[in-house]
């Protein structure tokens, strides 16, 4: 899958559980990050296909699309 067109899917899909969380006073980044990890994988077990089309990949703060540890700001932008 092209880059652009993973990073259009994963950014719609955030922006989508953004919508359904708004109103969440505890959805922070970590949280985001689970729960896109958690709709890829129920997607994959109901449909044999992920929404993303991400690789995940475990890391000792959880498990990660490998695209998010090489984005620039990942490590250094501060969670809200």
């Amino acid at each position: 899958m092209p880059a652009s067109s993973l990073i259009d899917l994963v950014a719609e899909a955030v922006i989508h559980l953004c919508n359904l969380s708004r109103d969440d006073p505890y959805l922070d980044r970590p949280k985001l990050v689970k729960l896109l990890y958690y709709a890829d994988a129920a997607a994959c077990r109901q449909n044999d296909q992920s929404i993303t089309g991400a690789t995940y990949r475990h890391f000792p703060d959880g498990s990660l699309p490998d695209e998010f540890r090489s984005a620039p700001d990942w490590n250094s932008a501060a969670t809200p």
